[in-house]
């Protein structure tokens, strides 16, 4: 199984943070498009985060993507994760 940046198991969710080194390193960004793939054949959802994702301005925008994923795979507010 492939290493996540962040992951929920249980919920089958990976969170990854994508720096400046996946776009300007070929073969990494190879490597990161196959392990998607990979993951989403197995049944899991793969969220990808860029710096401006987590820019102070984008944080309602970002928290609001996670939260929409972590309810469509059966999470409630007050569940543990």
């Amino acid at each position: 199984m492939a290493e996540h940046d962040l992951q929920y198991r249980r919920l089958r969710i990976a969170l990854e943070y994508e720096g400046e080194h996946h776009l300007l390193d070929p073969d990494q960004w190879h490597r990161d498009i196959e392990r998607d793939d990979r993951l989403r054949q197995l049944g899991w959802a793969v969220l990808r985060f860029s710096k401006k994702h987590l820019r102070p301005e984008n944080e309602a925008g970002t928290a609001g993507k996670v939260r929409a994923v972590l309810l469509a795979r059966g999470w409630r507010p007050g569940q543990p994760l």
